[in-house]
């Protein structure tokens, strides 16, 4: 590991955050050596002011927890439990009232619109209670070894607004395993379906059962059922610090393992503060609609500058653009006024949802691949709040991005797939390729196979996904895995012509094949990266596909440079010298 210049520690303490309200130190907790985790990589730093210096330890502590460390990692995390002393204070009606400090000033706020000055921190016996609603007990009676439920419903059970309430409600319930091998973790697939159907009167009825690459689903198929979504994440990890460090934003990187709730740091920080801090790997995991849903949550982005010869200039400066991003919006929206309708005052008659829809130029990144790209997403969003983000979250949802496919998050990228059946897929191919080629597709479609058969028979199969590869990837000595990992599971369909794209590389239409017995990511670090590189490539098939069957032209969609960026994003290293490089890179782009 290379070492960097930002990961300041000393006597054993992972970090202090003073609660403005009655000085509570809430991360004041002892930890093994943190040179025996991290490879004595640390070095002490001063000229950076103390939240930047706060921001890059816990970020550290992410990268090196993503990295599964076997041993220490209880000791990395909170208990709620367990640490009630440091993170609950003083307990009345078994909740804690936190005024949210104002920690911002070092940078600058994004989506931050919807934060409350309070908020409620629940003690553990609260937080069961608050669970079992959430999750209308349908895990009663679990057996939690080997079992993390994870993000969304741990962070509403958690927390609640200043009066008591519910902050949110989640959508579902996504479940990890970690400490399992691949059999096992089978097992404990079909032991968390028995338990649902088991709590759930006449669950055929009330469930549907999908499989695709990245989850097991469990759907409720009643529009209004109060029964939640059940989503078991197609992934092992080591230890629930592992999978907590894979979210993307901060306030997520909370945890139930069924005796405990389990906290990173910067989760702590987020609930604290209202605020996920912006940095590459945040960018590099998330997508603009995971921001914007838990913006309208109430937590925020802060951007903080990451390098030691930043110019204090800067800051004022990336102000000044997101300012101008704002100021284009605005225009953009006042052009659109329609000064004929006299029955509608004319600033009514224009929307910038409208000018969204629009899709404005955001270059090959999207809309998080660059800062300026980034401002415009955050200017569209301070236009909407407060009479309009439903509109602009359900328009986020209607307009098939490739963000929405190609990046990390394992809940946004299970939505609907726009294309259901063979024959769409094999149109969508043959207009990619120019009508006229006679395809050879015998294949299974892309696509999780949706069940409503009572029992359990069919919730692990077989899947087939249609995918286009650079020509003679699946030969590349390069690619090393392939003679033992992937040689009888990825090639290419017969008969199909070779695809160009405007930069002149050649792509061929390929099926990758995932056995049920290989229904989990590898475990081994290049194993897991290249199955993550496929899942992605496939996704981004899906979108092109799409946008292919609607009429658009295969050379304009950029696949190859697509691909490239995704290839990169993929393997993200702990290595947080060349992250904060790269965030750095980014703010200035």
């Amino acid at each position: 590991m290379t070492s960097s210049p930002l990961s300041p520690l000393s006597s054993g303490i992972l970090h202090q955050l003073s609660e403005q309200s009655d000085d509570i130190d809430l991360l004041r907790l002892q930890r093994p050596d943190y040179d025996e985790i991290a490879g004595n990589s640390f070095q002490a730093l001063t000229s950076l002011d103390e939240e930047v210096i706060k921001d890059a330890m816990m970020y550290e502590t992410t990268l090196v927890l993503a990295s599964a460390p076997q041993d220490g990692w209880a000791n990395v995390l909170l208990g709620l439990h367990r640490d009630k002393g440091f993170l609950i204070g003083p307990i009345d009606d078994d909740n804690r009232r936190l005024k949210r400090s104002d920690d911002g000033e070092t940078g600058i706020r994004f989506f931050d619109q919807n934060r409350s000055e309070q908020i409620r921190i629940h003690t553990f016996q609260l937080f069961l209670q608050r669970f079992d609603e959430v999750s209308n007990n349908v895990l009663s009676g679990l057996d939690f070894n080997n079992v993390l439920v994870a993000g969304s419903s741990v962070l509403s059970s958690l927390t609640s607004t200043e009066n008591g309430g519910r902050a949110f409600r989640p959508a579902d319930i996504d479940i990890f395993f970690f400490g399992l091998d691949s059999e096992k973790a089978i097992e404990k697939a079909y032991a968390i379906a028995e338990t649902v159907f088991s709590n759930v009167p006449n669950c055929h009825e009330e469930y549907a059962r999908t499989m695709n690459a990245n989850t097991i689903t469990l759907r409720s198929i009643k529009g209004n059922s109060s029964f939640p979504t059940i989503q078991i994440i197609l992934r092992l990890y080591d230890n629930p610090a592992e999978i907590l460090a894979n979210f993307d934003l901060d306030p997520c990187a909370v945890g139930f393992s069924g005796c405990e709730v389990w906290i990173e740091p910067r989760a702590v920080r987020a609930i604290h503060t209202g605020l996920s801090v912006l940095t590459e790997k945040l960018l590099k995991t998330t997508t603009l609609r995971r921001i914007m849903k838990y913006a309208s949550r109430g937590y925020g982005l802060v951007l903080r500058p990451r390098e030691q010869d930043d110019d204090p200039h800067d800051i004022k400066k990336l102000s000044v653009r997101a300012s101008k991003a704002y100021d284009w919006i605005s225009a953009q929206v006042k052009a659109g006024r329609d000064k004929k309708d006299l029955w509608i005052p004319p600033h009514r008659t224009s929307s910038p949802a409208d000018v969204f829809a629009k899709g404005p130029n955001r270059g090959r990144g999207g809309w998080l691949g660059t800062y300026s790209s980034f401002t415009m997403a955050a200017a569209f969003w301070d236009h909407m709040v407060g009479h309009c983000t439903k509109r602009m979250l359900d328009g986020v949802d209607a307009v098939v991005d490739p963000e929405t496919f190609e990046t990390g998050d394992i809940i946004d990228y299970n939505q609907h797939w726009p294309l259901e059946d063979a024959e769409e897929w094999e149109d969508a191919v043959r207009q990619a390729y120019g009508l006229g080629h006679n395809l050879k597709i015998k294949e299974s479609v892309f696509r999780g196979i949706e069940s409503k058969v009572p029992g359990l028979g069919g919730l692990i199969h077989s899947l087939k996904f249609v995918i286009f590869l650079p020509l003679g990837f699946i030969q590349s000595q390069d690619v090393n895995l392939w003679p033992f990992a992937y040689e009888d599971l990825l090639y290419r369909v017969a008969g199909t012509p070779l695809i160009s794209d405007t930069d002149g590389n050649g792509f061929e239409l390929c099926i990758w094949e995932v056995d049920y017995t290989k229904t989990w990511e590898p475990t081994d670090p290049e194993g897991r990266i290249l199955h993550q590189f496929l899942k992605r490539a496939v996704a981004l098939t899906t979108w092109t596909l799409s946008e292919c069957y609607t009429g658009a032209s295969w050379p304009k969609l950029c696949y190859g440079t697509r691909l490239r960026r995704l290839a990169k994003d993929t393997r993200f290293e702990v290595d947080a010298e060349e992250a904060y490089t790269d965030l750095h890179r980014w703010i200035h782009s």
